[in-house]
């Protein structure tokens, strides 16, 4: 997805370096899908998987903005 949607934005960025956030908020994302109800289907009854699950997330940013480097290497994150 992150290469698809930087070939998208590539023809509105041509004078100025874009910006990206491929994953945002990895922490909270996992504290809030492993220790609160805030995100369905998700019951917060998940404290041991906090961690591995912000570890998979920064996993996924990391080839996220490589993908986007791969298209605009001028890219910012």
């Amino acid at each position: 997805y992150c290469r698809a949607l930087a070939l998208h934005l590539r023809p509105f960025h041509e004078r100025h370096a874009p910006i990206y956030t491929p994953v945002n908020e990895p922490s909270f994302l996992s504290w809030a899908a492993c220790e609160t109800g805030l995100m369905h289907p998700h019951r917060g009854d998940r404290l041991h998987e906090g961690y591995a699950l912000k570890r998979r997330l920064v996993r996924a940013a990391l080839a996220g903005m490589q993908a986007i480097r791969d298209v605009q290497p001028d890219a910012r994150f």
